[in-house]
């Protein structure tokens, strides 16, 4: 019951979900369709809006991979068919994403890749430290792989507060600018009051000159 329920809810669902965006896809950018609709493909292409439910049947295989193989063999062979099956659903994947480059941003295709290279790197990292006989070189392998995803988690930290800084930055620079904006126009309006007060003047002048003269 428990693979018949995944099956129907795991992967009819977002396949029904994919073949409605499909079919919709001239109406994406409307507004009663884009209300409903935006947040499953809002961050895609327009001919690649469909690709979230491609994102969910990857977590899907993944989970399958890990819960859905037979136990009659020993544990360990279990382990390494599925770090095997991992490493060819995370390449297979990963090619898929260079090749497409489904996002709209540059900034999503290079976080998907570097997340899909650092899964693959890791599930073969596991099964190289579970072919090695050699104690050492599996704690090395193991060294290796705890540094790989520090520096993963580093880079998406590092990103993250890019993106934050300049959310924070944009209205700091704008308010600067507004400031300098408003200045610019209070000195062209002193000047413009200065101008109006000599010409007042200059025609006052002119004004005496001419009736002393009569």
């Amino acid at each position: 019951f428990g693979a018949v329920g995944l099956a129907l809810l795991g992967l009819l669902l977002p396949l029904l979900v994919g073949v409605m965006l499909w079919n919709n896809r001239h109406r994406l950018r409307e507004w009663d369709f884009a209300q409903k609709y935006s947040f499953l493909y809002a961050e895609y292409r327009q001919q690649y809006c469909f690709w979230e439910v491609v994102i969910i049947a990857r977590k899907l295989l993944f989970l399958a991979a890990t819960t859905l193989l037979p136990m009659t063999q020993a544990s360990t062979e279990i382990a390494y068919l599925q770090l095997q099956i991992g490493v060819m659903l995370s390449i297979l994947f990963l090619v898929c994403q260079e090749i497409l480059r489904p996002f709209s941003s540059k900034l999503l295709n290079h976080l998907e890749r570097v997340g899909l290279t650092a899964t693959a790197l890791s599930y073969s990292l596991i099964v190289c430290a579970m072919v090695v006989s050699s104690w050492s070189a599996r704690v090395a392998l193991l060294a290796v792989l705890a540094v790989l995803n520090l520096l993963v988690i580093g880079f998406f930290l590092h990103k993250i507060g890019c993106l934050l800084w300049a959310l924070f930055r944009e209205p700091v620079t704008s308010c600067f600018r507004v400031a300098r904006l408003r200045g610019g126009v209070w000195c062209w309006r002193r000047v413009a009051v200065m101008q109006r007060q000599v010409a007042g003047l200059r025609a006052a002048g002119q004004r005496a000159a001419h009736n002393s003269m009569a």
